[in-house]
C-alpha cells in the first residue's frame, strides 16, 4: 500500500506538471536568419485515428494527427511543404521564408489529397493556440530499439517497441544473474517539450513480467547457489530523450509488484530505477 501511495502521489504531481504544459507552446527568441514554420492539421473526422506525413523539403519531420501541430525552425528562402496521407494521397505548399517572420500552414484532411492554405499570424496563431504539439514519438519514428538494465529490458537485457501516437508497446528479454528474465508491455508518451529530433518526452510505463529474484542457499551436497525468478507488475514514471534522430535514452522509476512465495522473507523495497540507450528508427 506504501509503495502505491508513493507512486499515485508521483503520477499526480508528473500529470499535473504536463497538463500545465500539454498546450500551444509558442516558439520564442527567433534567431535573427532564421524562419519558424508551423504546419496544423484541423480538427476533422475524416481520416481523425490516422496520422499524415508531414516533410519539409526532402527532411521527415513529423507524423501529424488531427488538432495537432509542427513547428520547425527553418533556413530563410523557398522552402517545400509536403503532407502525405496513409493512401498516398499528397499535397504540397511552396513559402518564401524571410528572416525572423512566422508562417502558418493549416492542413485540412479530405477523402483525397489534403488541402494546404498558407494562413495569416492573426488566424494562425488563433487556431493552433487550442491545439498541442506533436510528442517525441511520433517525430518521424515508429520502432525503438533499446539496451539497459531494469524491468522494461527484463534486467539487463534488449528492449524492441512499436509507437503509435501517444503510445508504445513493447517486449523485452535479458540476463538477471544466472536467469532469462523477460517482460512485456507498454507506455504512453505524455508530451515533448523540444518538438524536433531533439526531444524530451516525459512518461508512465506500465509493464509484466521478471521483476525479482530468490536466491537459494546453498545444503550439503549442493555446493553452489540457485536462482529462480519472479514474475509481477511494475508500474513507472520517468522520461524519454532523444539526443539525435536516431539516438536517446531514458530513465524510470519503477514501482514494483513482485508475487512472492509464501514462504519468502522479503526485504526488497520495490523501488527500482530502469535506465538504457535507444536506437530510434
Amino acid at each position: 500500500m506504501k509503495k502505491f501511495n508513493i507512486f499515485l502521489t508521483s503520477l499526480i504531481l508528473f500529470t499535473g506538471f504536463v497538463y500545465c504544459e500539454i498546450l500551444y507552446n509558442k516558439v520564442e527568441n527567433i534567431p535573427a536568419d532564421k524562419s519558424v514554420i508551423y504546419v496544423y492539421r484541423i480538427k476533422s473526422f475524416i481520416g481523425c485515428i490516422v496520422a499524415f506525413d508531414v516533410d519539409i523539403g526532402t527532411e521527415p519531420i513529423g507524423k501529424l494527427y488531427q488538432g495537432r501541430y509542427i513547428s520547425y525552425i527553418t533556413t530563410p528562402g523557398t522552402v517545400k511543404i509536403w503532407v502525405k496521407t496513409p493512401k498516398e494521397d499528397i499535397s504540397s505548399i511552396v513559402i518564401e521564408a524571410k528572416p525572423g517572420d512566422v508562417y502558418f500552414v493549416r492542413c485540412i484532411p479530405t477523402f483525397g489529397e489534403p488541402v494546404l492554405e498558407l494562413v495569416t499570424k492573426e488566424e494562425g496563431y488563433k487556431e493552433i493556440s487550442k491545439y498541442r504539439p506533436i510528442s517525441g514519438t511520433e517525430v518521424g519514428n515508429k520502432y525503438i530499439v533499446g539496451f539497459g538494465i531494469g524491468v522494461p529490458y527484463g534486467g539487463v537485457g534488449f528492449n524492441f517497441e512499436f509507437c503509435f501516437g501517444h503510445f508504445s508497446f513493447g517486449v523485452g528479454f535479458g540476463r538477471l544473474i544466472t536467469q532469462i528474465g523477460w517482460s512485456i508491455g507498454g507506455r504512453l508518451h505524455m508530451f515533448s517539450f523540444k518538438h524536433s529530433f531533439k526531444s524530451v518526452n516525459p512518461r508512465i510505463s506500465f509493464f509484466y513480467g521478471t521483476v525479482g529474484i530468490i536466491e537459494k542457499k546453498p545444503y550439503w551436497p549442493i555446493e553452489f547457489t540457485e536462482y529462480e525468478t519472479v514474475t509481477g507488475t511494475g508500474l513507472g514514471v520517468g522520461v524519454g530523450m532523444k539526443f539525435s534522430k536516431f539516438i536517446g535514452g531514458n530513465l524510470d522509476i519503477m514501482f514494483l509488484n513482485p508475487n512472492w512465495p509464501a514462504n519468502v522473507q522479503v526485504v526488497d523495497t520495490g523501488i527500482k530505477i530502469s535506465a538504457g540507450i535507444n536506437y530510434f528508427f
